[in-house]
């Protein structure tokens, strides 16, 4: 049987013509160009991300990649309860967390020999996804400040990255990390209170202050 045409997706045709519903829809349908869509929409988001709970340019690429891999293979199971986003995130931390661990086995720790791509590639994040006007996600702007502090952050707990990386860098909302990491709302202040504690101790004296969350 013919497969119905996929609508909006034609190169000159912009992302935001097509909702992330109808992608997947068409995905679990086996459709491989609309998740390739998706993969455009969230791939920089994701390895964002990934960089920053990881500290290494190459394995948050091969991170990265190993979410969509399993995301694509997981499709026909994900039923729409949480945003795909939600669900990417979630899939995506527990990929790095089990990254880490790897890491603690091997005694890998964050290399200097990295920074100059992190610097490149942080550039175009920041342009992309930053708000220079917020105080707490205004930090990383400065590439060589975000060096820092993915080289403070490599020396946190897993939770403690994954709190400053979901809502100080990402900017998600307390609700969406709660449904991510699998806890309460009130554990994710807590955490997130804890871990900017830490990362401040972690940074210069001159470093900017996280603010309070109320």
């Amino acid at each position: 049987m013919e497969q119905p045409e996929i609508p909006n997706l034609k190169p000159e045709t912009t992302s935001e013509t097509t909702t992330d519903e109808d992608l997947i829809r068409f995905a679990k349908l086996g459709h491989a160009l609309a998740f390739d869509e998706l993969i455009n929409r969230y791939h920089d988001r994701m390895f964002h991300i990934a960089l920053c709970m990881l500290g290494d340019y190459h394995e948050a690429l091969e991170a990265t990649q190993d979410l969509f891999i399993k995301s694509w293979r997981s499709l026909p199971r994900f039923e729409g309860r949480s945003k795909f986003s939600t669900w990417l995130y979630r899939i995506l931390v527990n990929e790095c967390f089990s990254r880490r661990k790897r890491f603690a086995r091997h005694n890998r720790l964050f290399k200097e020999s990295f920074q100059q791509e992190v610097m490149i590639e942080t550039e175009k994040l920041t342009r992309q996804y930053f708000n220079p006007s917020d105080d707490t996600r205004g930090m990383v702007i400065q590439n060589e400040y975000f060096i820092r502090i993915l080289g403070a952050m490599n020396k946190m707990s897993q939770k403690s990255r994954s709190m400053i990386a979901l809502r100080d860098v990402e900017g998600l909302s307390y609700d969406e990390i709660a449904s991510i990491l699998g806890c309460r709302v009130g554990t994710v202040r807590s955490r997130l209170n804890r871990a900017r504690t830490q990362l401040k101790d972690y940074l210069n004296s001159d470093a900017p202050p996280f603010p309070t969350d109320n």
